[in-house]
């Protein structure tokens, strides 16, 4: 059971998004295209680092 979160307050399941990311990349290298990540992708710090981990 979770803690209490005290209200309001902004939570996401980053590993959601981080295997959004891994998917996209793994696709990409195996139909031989190079990705280019969209500007609007990078309005997050952590979308910018984990972006470029996954071979972006």
């Amino acid at each position: 059971m979770r803690e209490p979160m005290e209200t309001p307050q902004v939570s996401a399941d980053l590993d959601i998004p981080d295997a959004n990311l891994r998917r996209t990349a793994e696709l990409a290298a195996k139909a031989g295209i190079k990705l280019r990540l969209h500007t609007k992708t990078h309005k997050s710090v952590w979308a910018c680092a984990a972006g470029g981990s996954n071979g972006s």
